[in-house]
C-alpha cells in the first residue's frame, strides 16, 4: 500500500513517532502547525476539558491517591476519532494523556493505516485503542462497561460531505458522549474577508478567539450540542462544542 505524507506525533510519550496514512485523495491530513494548534488550545485551558486540567494534577498528589485517580473512569480519558484517517489526533491525545480510543472510519486504506499505526508499531501496541470499521452516521451503541463515556471527541470529515454536521448526533443516540464531552468540529478555513486595516489584525489567527466574535456560521450538530469557541487555522478551522443533554 502506497501512503501520502506521513505525520508525526508532536509531543507526549509517542513524541516523534512517523504515521502511515492512507492512500489516495479521500484522506486530509492536518498540517502539523494546525494540529499543534489544536492539542495546545484544549491542554492549556482547564475550561475547554475537565478530564484533562484534572490529569495536571495526579503527579502532585500522594501515590495512594494518584493510584485510585488513574483508576477511576471518572477520572480516565475517554477519546473518540471519528473520520479518523492514519488515527493522528487520537493517537496524539493518547499520547499527551493516555487513556483509551475509539477510532471510527469508513475507508478501508484508512483502517489499515490505523491498524499498522496502533497494532503493528512497537511504540504503540500497547496503547489501549478500538478500531470500528463503520459509518459515522449509524454508530454502534456504545459497547464500554459505562455508557457515556467519551470527554473528548474529534469530527475531522471531509469538506465536502455535508452531512457530516449528522454524525455527533447520531453517536449521541447511541449513548457514546458523557456529559458535557468535549466536541471538536473540523471544517474548512475560513475565508479570510479582511482587508486593509484589519490585515494584521487577523496575520495570527492561530490563536483561537471566542465563538461570539466569529461571524463564520456555526455548524448545526444538534441542539444538544453547545458552541463554545473557534479555532481558525490556515488549513482548518475547529469548532469546539459542549455536549449537554
Amino acid at each position: 500500500m502506497q501512503y501520502s505524507k506521513a505525520p508525526r506525533i508532536i509531543s507526549g510519550t509517542k513524541r516523534g513517532l512517523t504515521l502511515q496514512t492512507p492512500s489516495g485523495m479521500e484522506t486530509r491530513p492536518i498540517a502539523t502547525r494546525a494540529r499543534k494548534s489544536l492539542f495546545d488550545k484544549i491542554q492549556h485551558n482547564e475550561n475547554l476539558n475537565d478530564a484533562i486540567y484534572k490529569k495536571k494534577f495526579l503527579a502532585s498528589v500522594n501515590n495512594e491517591k494518584k493510584t485510585a485517580l488513574e483508576n477511576s473512569s471518572e477520572e480516565h480519558l475517554w477519546i473518540l476519532d471519528v473520520f479518523a484517517g492514519s488515527g493522528v489526533l487520537g493517537i496524539e491525545a493518547i499520547s499527551r494523556w493516555q487513556g483509551q480510543a475509539a477510532f471510527f472510519d469508513n475507508d478501508h486504506s484508512a483502517i489499515q493505516a490505523i491498524r499498522h499505526n496502533l497494532r503493528h508499531n512497537p511504540r504503540t501496541s500497547a496503547l489501549n485503542s478500538q478500531i470500528f470499521y463503520n459509518n459515522a452516521f449509524k454508530p454502534p451503541p456504545c459497547p464500554y462497561e459505562n455508557a457515556k463515556q467519551i470527554s473528548l471527541a474529534f469530527f475531522t470529515p471531509p469538506y465536502s460531505l455535508k452531512k457530516a454536521v449528522e454524525a455527533p448526533e447520531a453517536f449521541a443516540r447511541e449513548n457514546w458522549f458523557k456529559n458535557n464531552a468535549l466536541i471538536i468540529f473540523q471544517t474548512a478555513p475560513l475565508k479570510n474577508k479582511s482587508k486593509g486595516k484589519n490585515k494584521n489584525k487577523n496575520k495570527d489567527k492561530n490563536k483561537g478567539e471566542h465563538i461570539g466574535e466569529s461571524s463564520e456560521k456555526i455548524p448545526e450538530l444538534g441542539k444538544y450540542f453547545i458552541a463554545t469557541d473557534i479555532l481558525p487555522c490556515t488549513s482548518a478551522c475547529f469548532f469546539f462544542f459542549r455536549y449537554q443533554p
